[in-house]
């Protein structure tokens, strides 16, 4: 059975598929896949693989397309068209593509998230709410348009995930979803408190909690408000995913959290981080478990940390591109544009030419390390110095322990921080 769609575009594709599988989990008992994904290129068409919607026998199911990543017409293989089985699933397809663009409502999900210091402060706006639980631990819930609670559970997945992307580049913070109860200690609800959008090398923390500003505050909500979204947002949110995890592997390195047993244990604390928007401290203590057990096993943090900031920096620098800028290329499409060039302007634009020259001697660094394997230190040092010769290095010398990132990414933070200000999408 052949049934036309006439879709020309991914993301509208693929909100079709998420409403008809939708639709079919409505219209029938059972819905499960044998999913084999191919592709046969010479005909333009998609196979997904069978569906068992428990029938007699299930159903290979395949696209074809007039332009790569759309929909021209879908396959149902072994249904005919005026059986039950036939007209159901007819009906099913009518009825995603009247509303795959508009859901017919939206779903409040909600997670625990741990951040590595502190938690959010409270937020609430008109998609999102934020609660802090306790002192490394806030729930956040989100409104989301979705097709059925199944659909639900698997966006939800990627959205949770951007939104913390986005709190990490506003907070320079690393946030994990976590399994928790709600016999946590909450916060009361309050007047949302927002962050000055010009902090750089401290953080903003009052009362122990990380607060984020108005624009992120607004950025957020709009993202959970649409469900089409411009080109310039997705890449400013895969810059941001980068960017966190980077700043998880960063943490590997020098990061370090409270635990319940600092006392018992007799770590002494430390503070810093202090600001004027800083009201509290941190409290160093000794690594946690999970840092520590990734430190050992991992090797080249430094490294892979380092790659993934500049490539952040690299995806974020895309939106500083107007649409008239530059020839493309005849072959891909892509602008002409030296990508290093891109970056070190980028940066020039919003930090001055003292840091674009900085960023400019890391992303040499970076690849030197992806093209040629060269390390950023030799790793070698046991206390004691022994200064080595390094041609390649900016200083002429070779470094015994990787030099601190912590520059490095409080400059990309910053960066993140004056795009969402100036809303480039």
């Amino acid at each position: 059975m052949k049934i036309t769609v006439g879709i020309d575009e991914q993301e509208k594709a693929n909100l079709f598929l998420r409403a008809l599988w939708a639709e079919l989990r409505k219209s029938f008992t059972k819905f499960s896949w044998s999913y084999f994904p191919s592709k046969d290129g010479k005909q333009n068409k998609v196979f997904f693989g069978f569906l068992n919607l428990g029938l007699d026998s299930t159903i290979d199911i395949s696209i074809n397309y007039k332009k790569k990543g759309g929909i021209k017409e879908i396959f149902f293989d072994g249904v005919e068209v005026n059986s039950v089985e036939g007209l159901k699933i007819s009906k099913a397809v009518k009825n995603a593509l009247q509303i795959y663009l508009n859901p017919e409502g939206y779903y409040c999900i909600s997670v625990f998230v741990k951040s590595l210091y502190f938690p959010i402060s409270f937020y609430k706006g008109t998609f999102f709410k934020v609660i802090p639980m306790n002192e490394t631990e806030f729930e956040l819930t989100l409104m989301i348009y979705a097709y059925d609670e199944i659909d639900t559970k698997s966006i939800s997945k990627i959205i949770f995930n951007n939104v913390i992307d986005i709190l990490s580049v506003e907070t320079n913070q690393c946030f994990w979803l976590i399994n928790n109860k709600r016999d946590n200690l909450r916060t009361e609800e309050k007047e949302n408190q927002f962050s000055n959008e010009d902090w750089f090398d401290d953080y903003p923390i009052i009362d122990s909690k990380f607060l984020i500003s108005e624009k992120t505050f607004i950025l957020i909500d709009s993202f959970l408000s649409e469900i089409i979204h411009q080109q310039k947002l997705k890449k400013f949110l895969n810059a941001c995913m980068l960017f966190h995890t980077a700043r998880k592997y960063e943490a590997q390195i020098r990061d370090y959290i409270k635990t319940s047993d600092l006392k018992e244990q007799g770590t002494e604390y430390s503070e810093s981080f202090k600001s004027e928007v800083v009201v509290s401290s941190m409290e160093v203590g000794i690594r946690d478990s999970n840092l520590f057990a990734a430190n050992i096993v991992g090797a080249k943090q430094s490294e892979i940390s380092m790659i993934l900031y500049i490539s952040s920096l690299e995806v974020l620098s895309i939106l500083s591109l107007e649409e008239t800028d530059n020839k493309q290329c005849r072959e891909c499409g892509q602008k002409v544009y030296s990508i290093s060039k891109r970056v070190s302007d980028f940066v020039e634009n919003h930090n001055g030419k003292h840091i674009a020259k900085f960023i400019k001697e890391y992303y040499s660094l970076r690849s030197k390390y992806v093209h040629e394997g060269q390390h950023l230190s030799l790793e070698n040092y046991s206390g004691i110095s022994l200064p080595q010769l390094d041609s390649a290095s900016s200083t002429g010398c070779a470094f015994n322990n990787a030099p601190p990132l912590t520059n490095l990414q409080e400059f990309i933070g910053n960066s993140f921080r004056k795009v969402i200000n100036l809303a480039c999408w």
